[in-house]
């Protein structure tokens, strides 16, 4: 099971097993004699406290043996438990006990006892993270540095920063709703990302913070999923302007619209390795009506010798897909621009208003049918 999954509210699936051992006698000797059914649970913890679940959390402790755990603790709001409280003071030590053995662990509105701890918790076994900081509690950071082990880390609504081991081995990263100043902090610390997944990322709380000018590589970085969010401003103009990726082989690109510095963009395809293989763009409104038809064809940035194999269109005007494919093909016959293309996956097309007084929907339908005509011949 992935840190994602543990985000769910499934925090009273496990009391089937306590049902299921009441059918009978043979039935209860498997689950006690079964320590795999006791590696994962989901815990919600009170406003004051969960003697109840720290009950239920210690009997998940003893029937699971040695074996790795799954943890997830969604903590409520406003919880009136000392801030050293991890759950429950019936259940803390006999959880401290089995820190080593944690490998997944979700935490929602985690309490500070987890991250400013002295001597703090040390989770070497700890590899997947999901951090849900709704209600932070006053944390000034989140410090990871006693996670050595860790490769992958998810966050939602984080906004203290997050400190992580040196060195550091995360491979994966997903990042949503998160300010980009922490952003770029959490890059410089992973140069060994892999997979890279941003989200809705926002401006600095103090919007007077300049953002960096500093060209920074994430050199084995094969994956990157970009959300645009129109919060991001100058930061993420700076982010898309300064990135170097020259490893990637997807991008997956949602919201390519205006408000984005022309330049930027443009640097940013210019600066995509050849290697690259999959791009898909997600909810492109037109954003020749905004920037001019100098801004829609971002493929004319990439390098000649750019090895696509897929393109993918989803929720994107007409106009601009018909724009960027007719980069694709070249005229008097010349062979396709990117030879090693296989295939074009168009869903869900549409024509704004903007365009629509100059083209009409119909025609341009039929010439991105006369267009894909002419890259398939060439294919």
């Amino acid at each position: 099971m992935g840190i994602q999954g543990a985000t769910k509210d499934t925090s009273h699936w496990h009391h089937i097993y306590l049902v299921l051992g009441q059918v009978s006698t043979y039935w209860r000797q498997i689950l006690l004699s079964t320590p795999q059914l006791w590696t994962t649970i989901h815990l919600n913890i009170g406003r004051g406290g969960a003697e109840s679940e720290a009950t239920l959390l210690g009997c998940f402790l003893d029937r699971s043996g040695d074996l790795p755990l799954t943890l997830s603790f969604q903590y409520q709001y406003e919880r009136t438990a000392p801030a050293s409280t991890l759950v429950h003071e019936t259940v803390d030590t006999q959880l401290l006990e089995n820190l080593l053995r944690i490998k997944r662990l979700c935490i929602n509105n985690p309490p500070p006892a987890w991250f400013s701890c002295s001597p703090p918790y040390y989770l070497t076994g700890l590899t997947d993270c999901y951090l849900g900081a709704y209600s932070e509690g006053g944390l000034s950071e989140f410090s990871l540095t006693h996670c050595p082990n860790l490769h992958s880390l998810a966050m939602f609504y984080v906004y203290a920063p997050i400190i992580l081991s040196s060195p550091c081995l995360v491979t994966i990263l997903d990042a949503s709703c998160a300010p980009l100043d922490n952003i770029f902090r959490l890059l410089l610390q992973c140069p060994n990302l892999v997979r890279l997944y941003a989200r809705e990322l926002d401006s600095p709380v103090d919007d007077s913070t300049p953002p960096p000018a500093k060209v920074f590589a994430l050199k084995q970085l094969e994956e990157l999923q970009l959300e645009s969010w129109d919060g991001g401003g100058p930061w993420f103009n700076a982010f898309i302007d300064n990135i170097r990726l020259p490893s990637l082989r997807t991008l997956c690109w949602s919201n390519l619209c205006p408000p984005f510095s022309i330049t930027s963009v443009r640097n940013f395809f210019a600066n995509l390795p050849p290697r690259l293989r999959t791009l898909e763009l997600y909810n492109v409104t037109d954003p020749g009506a905004s920037y001019g038809a100098d801004f829609i064809p971002i493929l004319n940035h990439l390098h000649d010798s750019t090895a696509i194999e897929h393109l993918t269109f989803n929720d994107c005007d007409l106009p601009f897909v018909g724009d960027v494919l007719r980069i694709l093909v070249p005229g008097n016959g010349a062979k396709l621009r990117f030879p090693q293309l296989r295939k074009i996956m168009l869903d869900d097309l549409k024509c704004s208003q903007v365009r629509v007084v100059r083209r009409w929907e119909s025609e341009v339908d039929r010439d991105i049918s006369l267009l894909l005509l002419g890259i398939v011949y060439r294919i």
